[in-house]
């Protein structure tokens, strides 16, 4: 399998602020917000930590938000005022590449940033037979192309990868180790408390001579991304977190528009890549299902209706709080990286479906049936990822305000949003993280014994429509049909009842080929 490479030199994290197309109301509740000395407080220099997993509270829908902005943030630090390699590209984090012996395993490679090596990306584990890179989830390889002016048959691809953080690696390696020390139970359950912890702590320095894991209250992280080519962007994707990459070319000659094989390897270009979306997934005390957070950046598409609470100070005693709804907003004149669309006039388009024209194969891209090669038109159909059969509740008065419910997690949602974003311009009002917002979080409602399902399961919690546009594209719920769609993550990443392996909510996890110790 081929890989997109991305290099741990040339990220870039500070540019001018884009003007942000997905609109965060500035009358929203703040529901859910970080104030300025907690968010100082999770500051290291030029780093944000991570969240420490093994003491997170889940009594909140918040708790679960803020954990997943807090591994963002982490994620895309730059490692010092000096260095400006990013977290996600630093040796904290492991690229997962196809093994070149056995392609239907993975390899951990890790990246010594001080040394010049490549990351490397590769596409997800479901994709094993995909060359280039560019496969979405699902079962048929949906390829996503943005428009960027060349006309209705050209376009540029998005490109997919893969990291797990070393706690991931480590947990991962130890669990194939009969002399690991792990419990039974250890081994089928992802760590989500200080003892586990311990216990790969303890291994690590055993097996691998490791005195202490960097970053290890983290717990076990998978890191998901999508990324298009900078150059194609306004600015040249000045607005985004880039970095430099060698990716696949593509033959696009055939006038049809009905295949773009790959070109040969000798035919991929070096050129800067900029970030459009990411899965932040992780355990955490509880919570050995992981939590799936995803973030976007706010020019990616545009979305549905939906309503959230807003707030008016009439007074300082009164406060006036009402339902808000807000319009389709794919109108108006903005200008959307996956969407292209002009036509469209109605407030309260009911977008219901992201049309599909081509798809990975083996030797490259092709079109699917009916379809010719090119940019697609996306939505996000399900805004802030839940379902919006009616906007308002029959009766506004009788809302419940203290439930968690499609309104409610609008609003935290929102509200977080504006908050960090309002925390990062107070600092640096030019980091370009001030673009990316997360659109919404899922998990179960905790314990061993509340691993979902399916998509459906009943304890599940958070947004659970939730799915990124970038990634989850074509394969977004749509109301009135059930029948290859997911309603969310776990509708594709589910355990049987019946299986004792419960880590297989992870799609590589039992793929992983372990680290290599070294040598005695």
């Amino acid at each position: 399998m081929r890989k997109l490479i991305m290099m741990a030199a040339g990220a870039a994290l500070l540019a001018g602020s884009a003007q942000a197309q997905t609109n965060l109301p500035s009358n929203v509740k703040p529901t859910c917000t970080v104030d300025s000395q907690t968010f100082d407080g999770w500051k290291d220099g030029t780093v944000i930590t991570p969240a420490n997993s093994t003491t997170f509270d889940d009594s909140t829908d918040c708790n679960f938000y803020i954990w997943g902005a807090r591994m963002f943030l982490w994620l895309t630090s730059e490692l010092s005022a000096t260095d400006k390699t990013l977290v996600y590209n630093s040796d904290v984090m492991l690229d997962v590449v196809t093994d070149p012996d056995n392609t239907d395993n993975f390899n951990f490679v890790a990246l010594e940033s001080d040394s010049g090596d490549v990351s490397q990306f590769a596409p997800r584990k479901e994709k094993s037979d995909d060359e280039t890179g560019t496969a979405q989830t699902g079962p048929d390889q949906g390829v996503l192309i943005a428009p960027n002016g060349g006309g209705d048959n050209d376009g540029t691809i998005v490109f997919y990868g893969v990291k797990a953080n070393n706690v991931y690696a480590y947990y991962a390696s130890g669990v194939q180790d009969p002399d690991s020390g792990f419990s039974a139970d250890m081994k089928n359950y992802f760590p989500t408390t200080e003892a586990d912890l311990g216990v790969i702590r303890a291994y690590a320095k055993k097996a691998f001579r490791v005195d202490e894991i960097t970053a290890a209250d983290a717990l076990t992280m998978e890191i998901k991304t999508s990324w298009v080519e900078a150059s194609t962007l306004p600015n040249g994707g000045a607005d985004y977190i880039t970095v430099d990459a060698r990716i696949d070319t593509f033959d696009k000659s055939d006038t049809t528009h009905k295949s773009w094989p790959q070109n040969p390897a000798g035919d991929d270009v070096t050129t800067k890549m900029a970030l459009v979306g990411m899965h932040v997934v992780g355990s955490a005390k509880n919570h050995p299902e992981m939590i799936w957070a995803t973030f976007e950046h706010v020019n990616n598409a545009p979305q549905n209706s939906y309503v959230y609470i807003a707030e008016y100070d009439l007074s300082e005693r009164i406060t006036l709080t009402w339902l808000q709804p807000v319009g389709y907003d794919g109108n108006g004149g903005k200008t959307w990286t996956f969407n292209a669309d002009p036509s469209v006039s109605s407030n309260d388009l009911p977008v219901q479906q992201v049309i599909e024209r081509q798809s990975s194969a083996s030797t490259g891209i092709v079109a699917d049936t009916g379809q010719t090669i090119g940019p697609n038109t996306v939505v996000r159909i399900n805004p802030w990822g839940d379902h919006w059969s009616t906007l308002m509740p029959p009766e506004e008065i009788s809302f419940d305000y203290s439930s968690s419910n499609h309104i409610t997690r609008a609003t935290d949602l929102i509200s977080l949003n504006r908050s960090i974003i309002g925390n990062l311009k107070s600092g640096d009002a030019t980091d370009v993280r001030t673009n990316y917002i997360q659109t919404g979080s899922i998990w179960s409602d905790g314990g061993k014994d509340n691993i979902p399902t399916s998509g459906a399961d009943p304890e599940l919690r958070g947004n659970l429509r939730l799915a990124n546009s970038t990634m989850e594209t074509f394969h977004q719920y749509p109301d009135g049909q059930d029948n290859h769609y997911p309603q969310n993550c776990f509708g594709c990443h589910y355990v049987d009842a019946s299986d004792t392996n419960k880590t297989d909510v992870s799609h590589i996890f039992d793929s992983m080929n372990p680290l290599v110790p070294p040598l005695q």
